[in-house]
């Protein structure tokens, strides 16, 4: 019998050299350098702590791993990747707290950095993000302190919450045009948008109630003037009339506050 699912977390090991795995294991291979492959090597799982530049073999779409990572300095990906992403179970990215790592060369067809997947590379000076990255995710670049630049291409979208935070070297970062209309951005602006135009309906109604009732309006010149009374559905419309632009304005908020949650969520 053989292993054919196991946690990759398992071998977060700094002094890991080498691992074998057996040529008839169905699930997983290693190749001559130690390092854990799924059986077609189109994921890479693991790669030993001692490895100082990690070049990866051309054909490999998806780096899932729990490196230790201390001794890297530098990083070589193949446009084959197409994805980087931890394994289940990992709290910190992959490279994280690679505090030696020097360069990277991130594959040109590389679709996103996830969470924390540079934070604390306190030795890393810069960065080309590639043209296909379409999101930076929450403290990619965390801690970061001597990255000085940073080139970000037009194709990424969104840059979530303290990506870059903790990069005290940073002296500039140009944003593509696209971030400027991130969901972050649509979202506060439709917030407002809903307030804005409750209100605004709730005003046109009541002006345009005043205007149609106005010339019926009664000015009592006498205190002692009749008393006089109401019949129930005289007093049901006035009440109508004041609630109704509370009622337009609540329903237009409402409204477009429903319509900025799809589009946050789902456009």
């Amino acid at each position: 019998s053989f292993v054919d699912n196991f946690g990759f977390y398992n071998f977060y090991c700094p002094q890991l050299v080498k691992m074998v795995v057996d040529t008839n294991n169905p699930s997983y291979c290693s190749d001559e350098n130690g390092w854990l492959y799924n059986k077609d090597k189109t994921i890479l799982y693991n790669v030993p702590d001692s490895v100082t530049k990690l070049v990866i073999p051309d054909g490999v779409k998806k780096m899932q791993c729990a490196l230790a990572c201390s001794n890297l300095i530098e990083i070589v990906m193949p446009n084959s990747i197409e994805t980087i992403e931890k394994p289940y179970g990992l709290s910190s990215g992959i490279f994280t707290s690679c505090s030696k790592l020097l360069k990277i060369k991130l594959s040109d067809n590389l679709t996103g950095i996830p969470q924390d997947t540079f934070a604390g590379c306190s030795s890393l000076t810069e960065i080309t993000i590639p043209s296909k990255v379409e999101y930076i995710g929450e403290g990619a670049f965390f801690d970061c302190s001597n990255l000085k630049s940073i080139n970000i291409s037009d194709s990424v979208k969104e840059i979530r919450e303290g990506a870059f935070c903790g990069c005290t070297s940073l002296a500039s970062i140009t944003l593509p045009p696209a971030v400027m209309g991130s969901k972050g951005s649509y979202g506060a602006a439709g917030s407002a948008l809903g307030t804005g135009a409750g209100v605004l309906v709730g005003l046109i109604y009541m002006i345009f109630m005043y205007l149609k009732k106005k010339n019926t309006f009664v000015e009592e010149k006498d205190e002692e003037a009749s008393e006089r009374v109401d019949s129930y559905q005289e007093i049901f419309r006035m009440i109508m009339h004041i609630i109704a632009p509370i009622i337009l304005a609540t329903c237009v908020y409402n409204l477009v506050t429903t319509i900025d949650m799809y589009i946050f969520y789902f456009a």
